[in-house]
């Protein structure tokens, strides 16, 4: 039976590649050109990344909108370009950096929803083209604020050279921004030196891989035994199974009769669900009596019936 892995891989990312090169490298991993993911780094930056790989994929709606939390130092006294260490510095400024309180001070204004001005060094687009091409040509054009929510920032430290953040916040929050207009409410100059994302979503980065050393396990894996399900066996353990990873979605067993139906588009009617399920309303994970994962759904109030959002298996049984 060929391999076909399905599932998540939550990854440590290093400082240098891109997400894009980090997907590259697990699709050559995986041997499979199905591989996503729920969230850009930029180069410089590091920590979890959500890699969705095979059927995976097509789960990606649940996981997009996940909430980050970010460890960010702060370097003051320059503004770049970009608006983090990898820019050309642009301004500079001698006024000295302002004390712990006048730093906490200022950091209570960004708490909850605030307005950003995308950075021109961005992957957002605009009327078709990413910001961060129109930036290399040269090209520097006005761009409508974004609406976004900051819902912790903590002041972890302080030096002469500059400050580290705690950032607990929305998707879409430019962090490189959010430094920048810090410093300029301190009345001074700043930017963005390194940036660790610690959490996305449920994911923490206590439970990420080192892409590198799930290489370096697999090739020992097939150099010690010549199998390749040994390989394979490896980088499957390092997957997340779909089913956990919507863990935090209500569960609703089916009764065979239904099950057999989702294959085909058939919506189960909220009458026929067991007792405990009749009441939920919302999204849901769809099983059969064996707990296989069959389909994710959408139940609304006054419903009757559970919509099939994601089918993940087949007429002839199979996981799609």
């Amino acid at each position: 039976m060929p391999f076909d892995p399905s599932g998540l891989l939550i990854l440590d990312k290093t400082s240098g590649p891109t997400s894009h090169d980090l997907c590259r490298k697990v699709r050559r991993l995986y041997g499979t050109r199905k591989v996503g993911h729920t969230g850009t780094l930029d180069p410089f930056a590091t920590g979890v990344m959500v890699v969705l790989l095979g059927k995976a994929t097509r789960l990606a709606r649940y996981f997009n909108d996940d909430a980050k939390e970010y460890v960010a130092d702060v370097a003051w006294g320059s503004a770049t370009d970009t608006a983090d260490r990898d820019g050309a510095v642009t301004e500079r400024t001698d006024v000295p950096l302002p004390d712990e309180v006048a730093i906490r001070e200022a950091m209570a204004k960004f708490v909850g929803f605030i307005d950003q001005i995308p950075p021109m060094y961005s992957a957002k687009k605009v009327q078709g083209q990413k910001l961060h091409q129109l930036a290399r040509r040269g090209e520097k054009i006005d761009r409508e604020p974004v609406r976004v929510r900051i819902d912790e920032l903590e002041l972890l430290s302080r030096t002469d050279a500059g400050f580290r953040l705690r950032v607990a916040c929305s998707k879409g929050t430019y962090i490189r921004t959010l430094a920048e207009d810090l410093c300029r409410a301190l009345g001074g100059l700043g930017h963005l030196a390194s940036l660790r994302r610690t959490r996305a979503g449920r994911f923490t980065i206590d439970a990420a891989r080192d892409v590198a050393e799930l290489e370096e396990a697999a090739e020992e894996a097939w150099n010690d035994t010549g199998i390749a399900e040994a390989r394979e066996r490896v980088l499957t353990d390092a997957l997340m199974p779909m089913l956990d990873a919507l863990a935090h979605l209500p569960a609703i067993v089916l009764p065979d009769a239904l099950a057999e139906g989702v294959a085909f588009g058939k919506r189960p009617p909220r009458e026929r669900l067991p007792e405990r399920a009749a009441t939920l309303t919302g999204d849901v994970r769809l099983l059969d009596s064996n707990g296989r994962f069959l389909a994710t759904g959408r139940v609304g109030t006054g419903d009757t019936e559970v919509e099939l959002v994601r089918v993940l298996v087949t007429p002839d049984g199979e996981t799609t």
